[in-house]
C-alpha cells in the first residue's frame, strides 16, 4: 500500500531526475509539468489501493457488436459436381506430401447462374502429417448463357483415420462423419454476373466415389 511518504519520494526522485535532464540537454519542462507527472504517480497509486490490485474488469466484446456481427448469414449460390482423374502423386516433396488432381470437367446448378466446369482445372493438394488434406482449386465455369467465370478455393478435409481412408479407397461414407470445407472467390468480365465478383462464399464438400460434390454459398 503507498503512504504519503512513499508519494513524497516519488515525487523527490521525479525532481532529481528531471533536474539531472535539464543539467545535461537543457529546460526540458516547466514546473506545472512536473506537477502533472508527480499527480498522475500519486493518482495511479491512489486507483491500486482503492481496487485493492486487482484488474479492472472490461466488458465482454460480444455485447456490444452490432447486429450484422452476430451471426453469419449466407445465401445458396449453386450445387457443383466436379469430374476427376487418378490423381498425379508426386510425393513427399521438402514442403509437403504433394498430389495433384486434374479436373476434366463437371456441372454446376443454382438459381443464379448454371453450367459446366470447363477441361483443364486442378486441384493441388497436400497430405499434413496430421491425417488432413489441404486443397488448393483453380476452375474455369461456363454459364449457359456462355459466360466465362474463374473460380479459386482453398480447402481442408480431415476425419478420422478409418474415415479418410475409405474415402482414399473410393467408398461412400457418411457426410456427417468427417469435415470437409472449402472458400471460393470469383472473377469474371461478364457485365451480367457482375456481381460475382464482389462476393466471398463458404462450401460444404463431400468426395463420392465419382467424384467431389459441393454445396456453395454467398456469404451476405
Amino acid at each position: 500500500m503507498a503512504t504519503p511518504s512513499s508519494n513524497l519520494s516519488r515525487r523527490r526522485f521525479l525532481t532529481l531526475s528531471v533536474s539531472a535532464i535539464a543539467a545535461a540537454n537543457g529546460p526540458v519542462a516547466d514546473a506545472g509539468q512536473f506537477d502533472v507527472i508527480a499527480s498522475d504517480v500519486t493518482d495511479s497509486s491512489t486507483s491500486a489501493r482503492h481496487n485493492h490490485g486487482k484488474p479492472t474488469i472490461m466488458p465482454n466484446l460480444n455485447d456490444n457488436l452490432p447486429e450484422v456481427q452476430k451471426s453469419v448469414r449466407t445465401r445458396p449460390l449453386f450445387a457443383m459436381h466436379l469430374d476427376v482423374r487418378p490423381l498425379q502423386v508426386i510425393g513427399a516433396t521438402p514442403g509437403a506430401f504433394r498430389r495433384v488432381g486434374v479436373v476434366p470437367g463437371g456441372l454446376f446448378e443454382g438459381e443464379r447462374l448454371s453450367g459446366t466446369i470447363l477441361e483443364g482445372g486442378s486441384d493441388w493438394q497436400n497430405v499434413r502429417g496430421d491425417g488432413s488434406t489441404t486443397l488448393d482449386v483453380r476452375l474455369v465455369l461456363k454459364t449457359s448463357d456462355d459466360a466465362l467465370i474463374g473460380m479459386t478455393y482453398r480447402g481442408l478435409r480431415h476425419g478420422p483415420a478409418d474415415v479418410i481412408a475409405q474415402i482414399e479407397k473410393g467408398q461412400v461414407v457418411d457426410p456427417n462423419s468427417y469435415y470437409f470445407r472449402i472458400n471460393p472467390m470469383f472473377e469474371t468480365s461478364s457485365p451480367k454476373y457482375d456481381w460475382i465478383n464482389r462476393i466471398l462464399a463458404i462450401g460444404i464438400g463431400h468426395r463420392r466415389a465419382d467424384g467431389p460434390i459441393y454445396s456453395v454459398f454467398e456469404i451476405q
